[in-house]
Parts: structure tokens; C-alpha cells; sequence
């Protein structure tokens, strides 16, 4: 691939949501209407990860920051997504309740993302991202 098609290859979407209740789902719906059109051949095994990896970043954002939150995800040899919340606290890995209160979240997406980023902008907030790469 030469630098030419790279540049072309390469897709980027931002998603602005309200932070309230639908925000998960509109989110998730986004993100298949967004991986259908990057990569139409993904296999189902990353299409779930990178899902699941969408609902706990914007299911965080919703418990932990108030008010609007940005989901962009973006497609060049690796899918990334990125959620900008208006929380400036880094998140924490806790210890998983197995009777139903949460501490997960963290851990799958560090176990199933490739890299994993915090850039913190206080007082504004925080933008956390998580990238899968094609194979």
C-alpha cells in the first residue's frame, strides 16, 4: 500500500451524545453503522470486542462524568476508539464484585484493546482511547 492509498483508507467519525440514559445504545449503533462502512470484512470476534470496548468507555462516562461526552472512532490499520468525557479523574482499575457491583469495565478493555491511552485535560475532562489492529 502506497502512502496515497493509506491516506485514502483512512476514516475518522465523531458522535456527540447527550450523556443520559439512550447514550450506550446510540453509541453501539453508531459504532456498527461506522465498522460496516471502515472495514465490511471485519471478523465477528473484533467487531464484538471493539463493542464492548464502546459500551464500557461510554457506559463509564455516563456513571462518572456529567453531561455530554464525544465518542470518535477512527480506521487506519487499526480501529480506535476514543471517548472524551467532562470527568478530569483518570480511571482506575478496582476489583471486580462478583455480586453485581461493577469493577470490570477497566480490565476488558485493557485485556482486549492492543493500546490503550488517558490524556488528561483538566479542568475540562479527559479523552480515553483503545485500539484494535487489523490484521
Amino acid at each position: 500500500m502506497d502512502q496515497h492509498d493509506h491516506e485514502r483508507d483512512y476514516r475518522e467519525s465523531a458522535y456527540v451524545l447527550d450523556g443520559a440514559r439512550g447514550s450506550v445504545s446510540a453509541a453501539l449503533e453508531h459504532t456498527r453503522a461506522f465498522l460496516r462502512d471502515c472495514t465490511p470484512h471485519l471478523d465477528l470476534r473484533t467487531a464484538q470486542d471493539l463493542e464492548l470496548m464502546v459500551a464500557e468507555l461510554v457506559t463509564n462516562a455516563v456513571r462518572h462524568a456529567p453531561g455530554p461526552l464525544t465518542l470518535t472512532l477512527s480506521c487506519d490499520g487499526s480501529i480506535e476508539v476514543a471517548v472524551t468525557d467532562t470527568s478530569p479523574a483518570a480511571p482506575t482499575a478496582r476489583e471486580p464484585d462478583l455480586a453485581g457491583g461493577g469493577g470490570f469495565g477497566w480490565h476488558l478493555i485493557t485485556a482486549l484493546a492492543d493500546q490503550v491511552k488517558v490524556r488528561l485535560a483538566p479542568p475540562n475532562g479527559k479523552t480515553i482511547s483503545a485500539a484494535i489492529t487489523l490484521h
